[in-house]
């Protein structure tokens, strides 16, 4: 398993898998509007990461380093392909994207859809970092979309 910056060609089978998950089909987001989104978001400057297997793209971590509340860094999607869940790869990103942020900043800033975010109903995975409160974090199993 690697986290790398994510390249345009990920784009196409990733933003397939992340479209798939509950989550992002309650919000309608298709594969196409994710790697429009991803693509304007690095445009922006934005980062995303992505962690590898094996060659292929499993999972996204989508934030800005900086600028939130003029403060700290923000994450708008963290999401895992769901044959991919439940090997860490979620955490792996959480902890690229607060290592990223933290050479800029002290500060997180996190969402979560809700408490049945998820595809099995369960109350999402919640990692409390630096600035983080209580029942604020990235679900590991679909993230939560921001529109562009």
């Amino acid at each position: 398993m690697e986290i790398r910056d994510f390249l345009p060609s990920d784009a196409p089978a990733l933003g397939t898998a992340v479209a798939a998950l509950p989550l992002l089909q309650r919000y309608g987001r298709s594969a196409e509007d994710l790697a429009r989104d991803w693509a304007r978001a690095r445009e922006r400057g934005e980062s995303l990461l992505v962690c590898e297997d094996a060659g292929v793209a499993l999972g996204v971590a989508w934030f800005t380093r900086a600028g939130t509340l003029a403060r700290g860094g923000y994450l708008r999607l963290l999401a895992v392909a769901a044959p991919a869940q439940d090997r860490g790869i979620g955490r792996a990103l959480l902890a690229a994207y607060e290592a990223a942020v933290a050479a800029m900043s002290r500060d997180t800033f996190l969402l979560v859809a809700g408490p049945r975010a998820t595809a099995g109903g369960e109350e999402p995975r919640v990692s409390r970092s630096r600035g983080a409160r209580r029942g604020a974090g990235p679900s590991s199993r679909g993230g939560h979309p921001t529109p562009p």
